[in-house]
């Protein structure tokens, strides 16, 4: 399907180290996206719009993540967890946090496929669940999928044991969690086994539901990771299931094709979507006739539905209706659409076939062609073009018909606007502010940066780099306290401009640290190191001299010393020119003195460290 256009932001600067951003004793961290193809897109977390992801991108929690149809995705939880995104997924990263070494993540998987590789046991208080509205998959360390649509859940683990936990009624039905009056019932899902459910089946038969592993209805990522898995270790996977895979890449590739109805691709263009997805020859699994457009559909699941249907083709009306869902951008079944001319000259509808009709031919009018005329596009396999726009309301109808069933009709109301572009001002008060906008900028009073004719709706990345020696005191977008949103997310606040905006910024003069060190002594006929030492004896017929050395312990890069002793007659001190960060103790004589070191460093207050010596 060819969408509308959508102007995407290249937010560059998301590509720097996520800060930890402490909350109740927890930290939230940030994963990163390590590897895309195709269409994936993400929604920050409190926002709505979603934009183009890119490789390398930090994602924190309540972000969302979406592929498309041929869209994958690899996402780094932190050094031991590795999610994988099959195709027409939706996630949401409900929690992602770290305390003490300890991680607790969980990935809400509203629809699709997530593949889940945790690379050693966990921790004992670290934690990491997929969630889906029915189910929640919870491991300490193991290798498995999870497929989620309709409301079926498919477990399927390749190591490990998963425990899989869901929400039951007082009937002993599996249903939703955000039931009311329900419990909870779990059981193991081990290595080289899967389950499949849906709602309403009995929670007490799930465990005799467990069957051993298959690779039928599994996804090209997911195959992917099996045979990495096997690569990695022959011994992890039976030779009986290694020997499906050909067979259950032939089927998830004919699966992508029939999802994959908003393009229409020859063979070839196919082969390039899909190569490399899959160690081996994916080439060859693409049968010569395949369709290169079919219906959209999700990866079909087990049915788990315990419903009779032996009487359904009694039932059945001689002449049933050649029933056809359309989708308009991302909408389905729209009774409405609004379109301003100034985005495009032409507009399109895909009708997508619903029923077993192998093949279906469309009629389309419009009630008023002063404002758009439509028909049948005749590159693009069910897909009807709106042209000729002009601003007015017209219905559009599309009927479809086919051998031995009846027409069945649907229709749209079209609203066609001029486009109105509304312009707004941008102004950037304080130090250190920057903006990533094809608008230029003029200095304003005190150093304010003002940007004018920004479009509605135009996607803002404000940037705030805070000057050296001071601290974030406040940050408000038209007066509201934003700070909290900007240190979230690594000193970068992303807004839709939709009115005159004033960004400002205000800093406090950050309090001097003192430029710590230590100080180690060395034992000369020991030669041990002694840290931080209150009094040291030297006896002078072991040596004429003795040595200190310092020792940086903060993250001052450059520090000067200083050095004294409050008796000269007993030894002196001065700094060693020869080693770096070393004081010599010399002249030595019998009785007392105190050995004082300095240290200096830009911007930092002065620290001492005293020594009592006693020389004998």
């Amino acid at each position: 399907m060819i969408k509308k256009a959508i102007a995407i932001l290249l937010c560059v600067g998301l590509l720097l180290s996520g800060t930890t951003v402490t909350v109740f004793g927890e930290a939230k961290v940030s994963a990163k996206l390590i590897q895309m193809e195709g269409d994936v897109q993400v929604v920050r977390a409190g926002g709505e719009k979603p934009f183009k992801a890119f490789l390398k991108m930090r994602l924190t929690e309540g972000d969302r993540i979406i592929t498309g149809p041929t869209g994958t995705a690899k996402i780094e939880m932190d050094d031991e967890v590795v999610i994988t995104l099959a195709e027409n997924t939706k996630i949401y990263l409900s929690e992602l946090r770290g305390s003490k070494g300890a991680q607790q993540s969980s990935i809400n998987l509203q629809s699709g496929g997530v593949g889940s590789s945790v690379k050693k046991k966990l921790k004992e208080n670290s934690r990491f669940e997929i969630k889906t509205p029915t189910a929640v998959m919870g491991v300490r360390g193991t290798e498995f999928f999870t497929q989620y649509f309709n409301g079926n859940v498919d477990v399927r683990v390749v190591d490990g044991v998963v425990e899989v936990k869901v929400s039951v009624t007082k009937a002993g039905e599996v249903t939703d969690f955000g039931a009311v009056g329900v419990q909870t019932y779990s059981f193991p899902v081990s290595a080289l086994k899967q389950v499949s459910f849906g709602e309403g089946v009995s929670a007490g038969n799930l465990p005799d539901s467990v069957e051993s592993l298959n690779l039928q209805g599994l996804p090209i990522p997911f195959l992917d990771r099996v045979r990495e898995i096997n690569q990695q270790n022959p011994e992890a996977i039976p030779q009986n299931i290694i020997d499906t895979i050909d067979e259950a890449v032939n089927s998830a590739v004919l699966a992508m094709q029939n999802r994959m109805n908003s393009v229409d691709l020859a063979p070839d263009e196919l082969s390039s979507v899909i190569e490399g997805a899959i160690a081996g020859n994916i080439q060859t699994a693409i049968p010569a006739s395949a369709p290169t457009r079919v219906q959209t559909s999700p990866p079909s699941l087990p049915d788990t539905s315990n419903r009779d249907r032996g009487d359904r083709e009694d039932r059945t009306p001689s002449r049933p209706k050649a029933v056809f869902d359309f989708v308009y951008g991302d909408d389905l079944n729209p009774v409405k659409i609004e379109f301003e001319i100034n985005d495009s000259p032409y507009d399109f509808i895909d009708c997508i076939l619903s029923s077993d009709i192998q093949a279906i031919s469309y009629t389309v009018s419009s009630s008023n062609e002063s404002v758009a005329t439509a028909e049948i596009n005749a590159e693009v396999t069910n897909q009807v073009i709106i042209k000729d726009l002009s601003p007015g309301t017209t219905v559009i109808s599309i009927t479809g018909s086919a051998s031995g069933y009846e027409s069945f009709g649907r229709a749209i109301n079209l609203e066609v606007k001029e486009k109105i572009i509304a312009t707004y001002t941008l102004t950037l008060n304080g130090e250190g502010l920057t903006s990533e906008l094809d608008v230029e900028g003029t200095e304003g009073q005190d150093g304010e940066i003002i940007y004018v004719g920004i479009g509605k709706d135009t996607v803002v990345m404000i940037t705030v780099e805070v000057p050296q020696g001071k601290e974030l005191a406040t940050f408000t977008v038209n007066d509201l306290d934003k700070k909290a949103d900007l240190e979230e997310n690594d000193c970068m606040y992303i807004f839709s401009i939709t009115e005159d905006t004033i960004v400002e910024v205000t800093y406090e003069e950050t309090p001097a640290l003192e430029a710590v060190f230590n100080i180690e002594y060395w034992e000369l006929d020991a030669n041990e190191a002694t840290i931080n030492p209150t009094a040291i004896e030297h006896r002078i017929y072991d040596s004429a001299y003795d040595f200190i050395d310092c020792i940086l312990s903060s993250d001052i890069q450059a520090i000067s010393y200083t050095v004294s002793s409050s008796n000269e007659s007993v030894a002196t001190a001065e700094i060693n020119a020869e080693v770096t960060n070393q004081v010599i103790i010399k002249d030595l004589s019998p009785g007392t003195t105190v050995i004082s070191i300095t240290g200096y460093a830009d911007g930092y207050e002065p620290f001492t460290r005293t020594i009592n010596l006693e020389v004998k």
